[in-house]
């Protein structure tokens, strides 16, 4: 694959800077910087405004939404969990979908606002779920929400959510976690009748960090308008969507910060000017290589054929070998940061190729690197 010149700024990695080729954050794209550096303006007034709406309306775009789409002064995490919260009464009923880290992380959330949890998976970790089991499940005790991690990055595993999506009923909320998959593949939220739909800044989407936007549906809004009482400020969404139309000027309880944003609209921009088709496609192809060239020097391949995240890939070492020095070798001596299988305590590597960083060169450069250090355990 040769990368689009037409794209390439001429924005390298900075001398001593690593190359990110971990699962997020990436390197950002250069117009995401050359935005983030072009000026500043306070949060509120006519300039910063104008920035708000259209960076909002260029998101709706990559959300695949005619719904509202918000930004949130702080990380991924936080949003979801204000999902939660905002969703779950006690003892409510909720499924989430497959194995890994961050599946896990969310089922504990929901578990602390009194909801109960129903774990719906395969025995293989790197396998899609059963969604005739789901179906099933999903007639027996009607659950209030379902919560899916599209590309659960601790495992590789990318979830089959055109699937998943057909068979949720019409009284079940559907939550995603797009969180390393925003901005990477052509999103479909209003298809997938998605109610709550949680993107990212500095993962695909390869903005700065800080800023998370999200997207909720008209059906989850009404839902949540209809709500009488509270369940915190920040961290409910009715503050979120009240604040929109009671302060015109001001349409979000707190402040944000305008050269996040500011780099969002960079990073956007790039997306939809080199064409959401066109960058799914290249990081499938990116998957594709990297997954290659991971099988030619002896790494196990976690996710199923077919079902690998584009953004990221996972494989499993020889116990001959260890991850975390491969990894902090990497690192040492080449200057290339990646990431180990900890967090589901496995012996393997986790090599994210995201953004800007879904390229060629950067995957050539990180292979060789892994390569060159498992020879020398010879």
């Amino acid at each position: 694959m040769v990368f689009d010149s037409r794209f390439d700024l001429g924005w390298v990695v900075k001398m001593g800077d690593p190359l990110l080729m971990i699962p997020g954050p990436s390197n950002p794209y250069p117009e995401a910087i050359n935005e983030a550096n072009s000026r500043f303006i306070p949060h509120y007034g006519e300039d910063f405004l104008k920035l708000y709406w259209e960076t909002v309306d260029k998101l709706k775009k990559l959300f695949g939404t005619k719904s509202e789409v918000y930004l949130y002064p702080g990380q991924a995490t936080s949003v979801a969990e204000m999902i939660l919260n905002s969703i779950l009464d006690k003892d409510d009923y909720i499924i989430f979908i497959g194995r890994g880290f961050f599946v896990d992380r969310f089922r504990r959330i929901a578990e602390l606002y009194g909801g109960k949890p129903v774990n719906i998976a395969s025995e293989r970790i790197g396998s899609r779920v059963n969604v005739s089991e789901l179906e099933y499940i999903l007639k027996s005790i009607t659950p209030k929400a379902v919560f899916l991690v599209h590309s659960e990055t601790s495992t590789g595993l990318l979830e089959d959510i055109d699937s998943i999506s057909s068979v949720i009923p019409d009284n079940t909320f559907f939550i995603v976690d797009a969180v390393s998959i925003f901005g990477a593949i052509e999103y479909k939220s209003d298809e997938w009748r998605i109610d709550a739909c949680v993107g990212y800044s500095s993962k695909a989407l390869g903005a700065l960090p800080g800023v998370t936007p999200y997207m909720i549906s008209e059906k989850l809004t009404n839902y949540i308008l209809d709500r009488k009482s509270y369940k915190g400020f920040l961290n409910d969404l009715k503050t979120w969507i009240e604040y929109k139309d009671l302060w015109k000027h001001h349409p979000y309880p707190v402040s944000l910060s305008s050269p996040i944003i500011l780099s969002i609209k960079g990073a956007v921009d790039r997306v939809l000017d080199e064409g959401i088709k066109n960058v799914e496609y290249r990081h499938r192809k990116i998957s594709k290589l990297s997954i290659e060239y991971a099988s030619s020097i002896g790494i196990e391949k976690l996710p199923e054929d077919g079902f690998e995240s584009p953004t990221v890939t996972v494989g499993l070492l020889d116990n001959n070998y260890d991850a975390k020095r491969i990894a902090e070798e990497l690192l040492k001596n080449y200057n290339i940061m990646i990431s180990t299988t900890w967090l589901i305590g496995l012996n393997g590597l986790r090599i994210g190729h995201m953004g800007y960083n879904a390229r060629e060169d950067y995957i050539e450069k990180t292979y060789r690197g892994i390569e060159e250090i498992i020879k020398s355990y010879k």
